[in-house]
């Protein structure tokens, strides 16, 4: 059958199955996924007895909450990327909706790609920092933790 071939792939390919651990019943205020870090390597360790290195931590979100925005916000993010690639150039500023939405209403018309870009990803940055009441260290007053997070282990041994 095909078990022992599975079994073989996922011993000589680990996946991030093996190297993180779901964890659930955090409160809706733990957004500080460095402080999460440390508090679940001290967690983990004391429970091992030896020391354990997370990679990282990521939080899972109650995005919910902004459901209205997300495809929007997705959207753009999708034209900043395709014109990034040269999929089309600073033209697309042409477009007065998607002007607006991208670069601002006042904003004068950008002369080359670079410029464009800049002016854009300024205003996509702002507009998700104002959304989620990001904070200089990156903390996000608006956003909930929906109850659970993964800690992603540096190494298999320390799963």
């Amino acid at each position: 059958g095909k078990r022992p071939h599975v079994r073989r792939f996922l011993v000589q390919n680990p996946t991030m199955r093996m190297h993180a651990a779901q964890v659930q019943g955090l409160p809706p205020h733990v957004t500080d996924e460095r402080a999460l870090k440390e508090a679940l390597e001290e967690v983990f360790s004391a429970a091992v007895g030896r020391p354990v290195v997370l990679a990282y931590v990521s939080i899972c979100y109650d995005a919910w909450r902004f459901r209205k925005e997300l495809p929007r916000l997705v959207e753009r993010l999708v034209t900043i990327e395709d014109v990034r690639i040269g999929a089309y150039g600073p033209e697309v500023a042409d477009a007065a909706d998607e002007r607006r939405q991208l670069v601002g209403k006042d904003a004068p018309r950008p002369t080359s790609r670079e410029e464009w870009l800049k002016a854009a990803e300024a205003g996509f940055r702002q507009e998700v920092q104002e959304m989620f009441g990001m904070d200089e260290e990156g903390g996000a007053s608006k956003l909930r933790c929906c109850n659970e997070a993964f800690a992603v282990f540096s190494t298999a041994g320390d799963c």
